[in-house]
Formats: structure tokens, C-alpha cells, sequence
């Protein structure tokens, strides 16, 4: 086989490699986006941030750590009602909305229908009619 097939060979194999990869890309069914409805939720964005605000004008920064197989959130005051949002990077079919009130400033979460890895935690709550949000990332052992 002289030099000439040689290169017709590897330009035929380069294309079709790239027309392949081509087409298993245009074939899967998921979408490269990280949340649903991006679009609206980006005009809502600046009221995100005046609520991320008030975590830091009014010193509400929750603390939140992993205690046994409880996900425990200390508020800086009580009566505290909201909504925690755990979100896999990894299989958003694993994200959950949590709805949450409490008397005290302490909630306590179960982790035991919760699997184990890294988690984004989105908190959002009001505490005596002003809104506050957090998010952080975790790994849950």
C-alpha cells in the first residue's frame, strides 16, 4: 500500500468520526440548559439579589451543618417559613423542593431518602415580612 491510501484512509476515517460525532450529539434527547425556564427566571433576578441583600444588611446568615443523618439550619432569629431547595448537579431528577416553618430558629432535615454526594442548597425564607436568600454547596457523606 503506497503513501497516497494511506492519507485518503485517514481523511475518509477523520470524516466520518466527525459526521458521527455529529449525529450522536444531534440525536440525544436532554438539553445542555440547567433549569427549565431560564429565561423568566433571569428577568426575576434582580428580586434574587435584593433578597441575597438582606441576608447581609440584616446579619441573617443562616448556618447550616451536617449533624448524624440531619441537615440542621440555625437562624439568627425564630419564626422563620420558607422553602430549602436541594439540587443535584449531577441528576436534577434527584432535586427536591422542601417547604419548611419553624418556631425557634433551628430546623433540623432528615438526609435518610437523601443520597449521599456533592448538593446545592437553595434557601429561601421570610422572617417577620422580609425575604432573605442563600445558597451553598455541600457534600453529603
Amino acid at each position: 500500500m503506497n503513501w497516497g491510501v494511506k492519507i485518503l484512509l485517514t481523511l475518509i476515517t477523520i470524516v466520518v468520526a466527525t459526521v458521527s460525532v455529529g449525529i450522536y450529539m444531534v440525536s440525544q434527547d436532554t438539553d445542555s440548559l440547567v433549569e427549565d425556564g431560564y429565561y423568566e427566571k433571569g428577568l426575576d433576578y434582580e428580586s434574587v439579589l435584593d433578597h441575597q441583600r438582606n441576608v447581609e444588611i440584616h446579619s441573617a446568615l443562616p448556618k447550616i451543618t451536617i449533624k448524624d443523618n440531619y441537615l440542621e439550619f440555625l437562624f439568627t432569629g425564630a419564626n422563620n417559613e420558607g422553602e430549602i431547595i436541594l439540587k443535584r448537579p449531577s441528576d436534577q431528577h434527584l432535586d427536591r423542593a422542601i417547604p419548611f416553618s419553624t418556631k425557634d430558629s433551628k430546623y433540623t432535615l432528615s438526609l435518610n431518602n437523601i443520597q449521599t454526594g456533592a448538593w446545592e442548597i437553595h434557601l429561601s425564607w421570610e422572617n417577620h415580612n422580609i425575604p432573605f436568600y442563600f445558597q451553598k454547596r455541600i457534600h453529603i457523606p
